[in-house]
């Protein structure tokens, strides 16, 4: 896999959970999205993140969702899914509101990547697993 093609992935999964989880996107979580990927964005990789997060907007569907989270399943090292998970528990917290549905969608990534745990020094990860098992 291009790494071009998995920073494509790692937008739809963040907005997968943004956006598809309640149908809108609030500012806080697009501009929280956009600071992860610039961080995930290879040196020589000059796309614009606000355009990358628009597209996957406008272009959602689940079935991107399933097939970009089995395609960085494969790829990524099990640190990497683990601070992917750390990602998405804080782009979830972003907006100050945590949804029932995005405590769901974090963990269906992690059970499809086998985290069945936080790791010690997992901050909102760990956070949105607690809550999880409490079942919020």
């Amino acid at each position: 896999m291009s790494l071009d093609q998995r920073l494509d992935d790692l937008t739809v999964l963040f907005v997968g959970l943004a956006h598809g989880t309640d149908g809108r996107m609030h500012f806080h979580e697009f501009t929280q999205i956009a600071d992860h990927l610039v961080r995930w964005r290879h040196p020589g990789d000059r796309r614009d993140v606000l355009d990358l997060v628009d597209h996957a907007v406008t272009t959602y569907s689940s079935g991107r969702v399933a097939t970009a989270v089995d395609r960085l399943g494969r790829i990524l090292s099990d640190r990497e899914r683990r601070a992917v998970m750390e990602d998405l528990s804080q782009i979830a917290l972003a907006d100050r509101k945590f949804l029932r549905t995005e405590a769901e969608y974090i963990v269906w990534v992690a059970k499809k990547w086998e985290i069945t745990e936080s790791y010690p020094d997992a901050g909102a990860f760990a956070s949105v697993l607690r809550a999880a098992e409490a079942g919020l």
